[in-house]
């Protein structure tokens, strides 16, 4: 999923998140991720 997320979304767009994506997800393996996307 971060593979197609990467190749995707452009480091300079902006992208909002609308849901529960993180919900139950610790704040440090949510920073993780996010490190891990672009756009993040």
């Amino acid at each position: 999923m971060l593979d197609r997320w990467n190749t995707t979304v452009e480091p300079e767009e902006e992208i909002w998140h609308l849901g529960d994506f993180a919900l139950g997800v610790s704040e440090a393996a949510m920073a993780a991720l996010l490190v891990r996307c672009t756009a993040a």
